[in-house]
């Protein structure tokens, strides 16, 4: 992945994480001080908070696999134009043309020089 998206995914990670956090942190405890008379809504909330954890749980794997899918496919997808700059650049490639390859632009068989 390159850096610059490998940078923006960790910020965006980070918020995520930030947010579970908040949301846990949140969780909708009843303070022991605050007398209860119906222990219906003690039940409720407790209900609530586990499926709140559930559901914060079950983001957390579906982000992760997303992640990872996306992950596949933008290497699998790119593989090709890494393998072509990597060997331009062993090659001795001059700085523009590895940024064209980078871009998309030039295939190294065109890199020739004369």
């Amino acid at each position: 992945m390159p850096r610059n998206m490998w940078v923006a995914f960790q910020q965006n990670e980070k918020a995520f994480s930030q947010a579970e956090e908040l949301l846990r942190q949140n969780s909708g405890e009843i303070p022991e001080n605050i007398p209860i008379k119906n222990s219906e809504w003690r039940i409720l909330k407790d209900i609530q908070r586990s499926e709140r954890e559930q559901f914060i749980a079950d983001g957390r794997t579906q982000f992760s696999e997303l992640r990872n899918s996306i992950y596949r496919e933008v290497r699998e997808e790119f593989r090709e134009r890494w393998k072509d700059y990597y060997q331009a650049e062993h090659s001795g490639a001059e700085e523009n043309a590895l940024r064209a390859i980078k871009q998309g632009g030039l295939h190294p068989v065109w890199l020739t020089s004369a």
